[in-house]
């Protein structure tokens, strides 16, 4: 009912009864809350797309959700005599809302084909995915904002200040956010998968309702016509001081900037962090663990100190100060991060294995040196504001609304903002260093129109100093790399390796940076690379944010065009290709050699901006007219567009990158089937180091569940540690005529000599396992799906134990005893000298993979009885072919 003016309501002490009860439901709405979003997040993406503009749509439209959920809710409930009757009915809304979501994501992917590929350079794909974002989670978000407000109310009615319970209720909340953040991102969904991790959050959502419920017959009650009278001293009408000074109309609006740098501060930390961390779902949780809890903290213990002795507006001063000020002065520490890594993760200095709990403390505790602190000055400003404006306990639940849709709105702003024009244009570096000095400079005006600002001048001089200082400094800062440390000399930037990565195992021992740039959703880097085996081939390689990718070293030219050339080989006639990740461009350039239709979609526009430092390998691909790029995420690509593809080939980096995994999922690998041609080839590059056999077997059942005539490559002429995935629509066979045509065309094979291959015949001797062997080789097991991403959780490690043991030695190993003893029966339409010369280099291949193993895997063997039996192979090589020109090349390696 409506509160009139003609009676005063008293509020009541709170009694045990209700008192632990009400913040256990405060916590637990905050678990469940932000375990929906969580989860709501995961699946949205999977429609929506990992691109930086979509992700940036969902978390907007998160924000404004609740933004606008806490100011119509703080309206609402004035209208109620009980505040926590009005909790309740919120919560089982938003329950009843979730459960909807996942038949909602359904339609919106509908709606999104029906929009088309987004393909273009605009805002309008973008604000397409917004509008729907907001759309789905509108309702549910509305509700979780909404109670805001009314935990503020509940606590205030029993006897606590305004201040106090803003902050209580703020605390207890957030806390709460952080458990359902490590509950999900590290047990449900690794143990209960995505939909049943849905039905734990809605279940705690039903226990919030049944227990508020039961509890409202003991809440106070406002009767009609009751007001609230003030009962401490920070319920007391503003004072005049403060109602007469400017800052009584700016505190708002600067309260909008403080949510915009929580935001910026949190999304460029995350950028930073993920050149240091596995960027693993597990790592994600742990990292938003950290910085709620800071929060947190924030709100329960310091604001309670600082409420004491000081005005909400100094609080808030304080807040945007130190927040800026702290961050600031930890910047430095994060060049240690890499050496911390190293003494953390093998504390003996020995490559042995690392197990998840090691792997979560160095990255819990990276995430804590970087957040920590000033996270728990963030967490200051919403009571602060609330104490600083906030006259009397009858406005708190309708202002402590707004004010919280205020954050809330700058929190979208900053999402947007920071993610899609403050870090392609600053860096991480420059875009960390002006949030500081705008949230000093909140901080320094709010102090300057306070009041009780200080009568002294100086104050305000030495932050000012302060700022310059940190500009001038932060000016000179060189840029963060994941292993090693970066050094000018003479103005070129040049980094030395450090620790056991794949840097030091592949035997860089420097490179100088050619390009180092942070784009919408990675930090890309180009390093000129030198091996110590071979310091006079230096080459170019590409990192996306300190993960190599791609590189012009012939392990990476060989992936590179094997990926085009091995499934356009297998289809009969092919007029279209696509490829998933531009990387060097290699992929691409091979399948315009083809004269076919070549796309490519790539995620991050500064991969394409680096395309150049890759001529020798893409040469000028782009302008190619036959080449057409797609500046999209893949699974959305392949979810809207209609197109269909005579050749799909898959290339993303290590599993546990961040979606990467999401390319790896039955739902995807179905993607790709929906979009080839009826006689369309799958293609996959998959990892075969730094993952563990029950990893690498699971993602080969996941991709032969959905194409049954799957196939198992490796590349063992060369040193090569990857493998490739094939799918053919029905059993597989190599047509004479198709390789006659790559014998044909000077361009071809100009692109396979490159590689070492002299004859179009010795690509399909790279099969390993032909369907029978496949499916012997990986049996019956689980499936990566994504409701159960078990990939994500299990190769959460896999970057710290690279290369720690023999893992890659022993698979290969494994898989030989199912591999094929000759593919000779599998030639069609091949004469019978064809067939011979087939059968000759099957026989060459089988024997010049012993040296290449020898040569750069055998771990068991001795180097002088290895290189005694490489020139015994090469001596048997050359007898059966003397122009085999890997032997060739070899012998006069070692033979000189």
């Amino acid at each position: 009912m409506p509160v009139t003016d003609t009676q005063t309501f008293k509020p009541q002490p709170m009694t045990s009864r209700v008192y632990f009860p009400l913040l256990l439901l405060f916590f637990v709405s905050g678990s469940s809350s932000l375990m929906f979003e969580t989860l709501w997040q995961r699946l949205m993406v999977l429609v929506f797309g990992a691109s930086a503009p979509a992700t940036a749509a969902i978390l907007i439209a998160f924000f404004l959700g609740l933004g606008l959920g806490s100011f119509i809710g703080g309206r609402i409930l004035e209208r109620f005599d009980r505040a926590l009757l009005f909790y309740a009915c919120v919560e089982f809304w938003i329950g009843l809302w979730s459960l909807a979501v996942p038949a909602l994501l359904g339609a919106m992917g509908l709606l999104l084909i029906e929009f088309g590929d987004s393909n273009q350079i605009t805002a309008l794909p973008y604000l397409v995915r917004l509008l729907l974002a907001i759309a789905m989670v509108l309702p549910a978000t509305l509700g979780m904002g909404a109670t805001i407000p009314v935990m503020n109310r509940l606590i205030h009615e029993h006897g606590r200040g305004i201040g106090y319970s803003t902050a209580l209720a703020y605390g207890i909340n957030t806390l709460g956010a952080v458990a359902g953040c490590l509950l999900t991102g590290i047990f449900l969904i690794r143990s209960l998968g995505v939909q049943n991790s849905l039905y734990v959050a809605s279940a705690l959502n039903l226990f919030v309702v049944v227990i508020s419920t039961a509890l409202v017959r003991y809440s106070p009650k406002r009767s009609s016509g009751q007001v609230d009278a003030p009962e401490s001293i920070q319920d007391q009408p503003t004072p005049q001081s403060l109602a007469d000074s400017k800052i009584i109309h700016l505190l708002l609006p600067f309260y909008i900037v403080s949510g915009f740098l929580a935001l910026g501060y949190e999304i460029v930390w995350l950028r930073m962090l993920s050149l240091f961390t596995s960027t693993s779902t597990t790592t994600f949780a742990i990292v938003l663990a950290v910085y709620l809890t800071g929060f947190s903290l924030g709100s329960l213990l310091l604001y309670p100190i600082l409420s004491k002795r000081m005005s909400g507006v100094r609080v808030f001063v304080i807040s945007n100060l130190m927040a800026g000020i702290s961050t600031s002065l930890l910047l430095p520490t994060f060049y240690q991060f890499p050496f911390m890594r190293f003494k953390i993760a093998f504390p003996d200095g020995e490559m042995v294995p690392v197990t998840l709990f090691r792997a979560v403390l160095v990255e819990g505790l990276m995430a804590t040196i970087m957040m920590f602190l000033p996270t728990i000055f963030l967490g200051l400003a919403f009571p602060a504001v609330c104490q600083a404006l906030i006259s009397t306990g009858k406005e708190l639940g309708r202002k402590s609304g707004l004010y919280y849709f205020a954050g809330n709105l700058g929190s979208a702003i900053g999402v947007g903002v920071t993610a899609l024009l403050l870090l392609p244009a600053m860096g991480l570096i420059g875009s960390l260093l002006l949030l500081c000095v705008i949230g000093i400079a909140v901080g320094l005006i709010t102090l300057g129109l306070s009041p009780d600002r200080p009568k002294r001048i100086m104050p305000y001089a030495l932050i000012v100093i302060y700022v310059g200082t940190i500009l001038t400094y932060g000016s000179q800062m060189l840029p963060f790399v994941r292993d090693g440390k970066l050094e000018r000399i003479k103005g070129q930037l040049t980094y030395h390796p450090f620790g056991p990565t794949w840097d030091t195992a592949s035997g860089i021992r420097q490179s100088d940076i050619l390009r180092y740039k942070s784009g919408r959703s990675a930090t890309v880097i180009v390093k000129n690379v030198t091996l110590a085996s071979e310091p006079d081939a230096p080459f170019n390689a590409l990192y996306i944010d300190g993960l190599h990718v791609a590189s012009t070293h012939m392990h990476s030219t060989i992936d590179a065009k094997m990926l085009a050339h091995i499934p356009l080989l297998l289809h009969p006639d092919p007029k279209s290709a696509l490829t998933v990740g531009f990387g060097s461009g290699g992929t691409s350039w091979s399948m315009t050699q083809h004269v076919i239709k070549a796309t490519a979609v790539e995620i991050e526009p500064e991969v394409i901006r680096s395309a150049k430092l890759f001529a020798n390998q893409n040469h000028g691909v782009l302008d190619e007219p036959n080449f057409e790029l797609i500046l999209n995420d893949a699974r959305n690509h392949l979810l809207v567009s209609d197109r269909k593809y005579d050749v799909i080939s898959t290339d993303v980096t290590n599993l546990q990158y961040r979606q990467n995994s999401s390319l790896y999922t039955r739902e995807y690998f179905q993607l790709m089937k929906d979009r080839l041609s009826d006689d369309g080839i799958a293609c996959a590059w998959i990892p075969m180091m730094a993952i563990s056999d029950e990893e690498f077997k699971m993602l080969l059942r996941t991709f032969g569940d959905v194409f049954p005539h799957a196939s198992l490559w490796y590349i063992d002429y060369s040193q090569t540690n990857f493998g490739i995935l094939i799918g053919t629509p029905g059993p597989m066979t190599f047509d004479m005529n198709r390789i006659r045509d790559y014998a044909s065309s000077p361009k071809i094979m100009q692109d396979l000599e490159a590689i070492g291959l002299q004859d179009p015949v010795q690509i399909p001797l790279c099969l390993y396992l032909d369907e029978e062997g496949y499916h012997q080789y990986v049996g019956d097991g689980l499936l990566h799906t994504d409701d159960h991403p078990y990939l994500e959780f299990m190769s959460a490690v896999s970057y710290y134990n690279f290369n720690v043991d023999d893992e890659f030695g022993k698979r290969v190993a494994g898989i030989r005893p199912f591999r094929p003893q000759s593919i000779a029966s599998m030639l069609v339409n091949a004469d019978q000298v064809e067939t011979q010369r087939f059968e000759h280099y099957e026989r060459i291949h089988r024997i010049w993979a012993r040296a290449v193993w020898l040569k750069y895997f055998d771990r068991d063997i001795e180097a002088s009885d290895a290189n005694e039996q490489m020139l015994a192979i090469i001596d048997e090589v050359l007898a059966i072919d003397p122009d085999f020109k890997p032997a060739l090349k070899l012998q006069s390696e070692m033979r000189p």
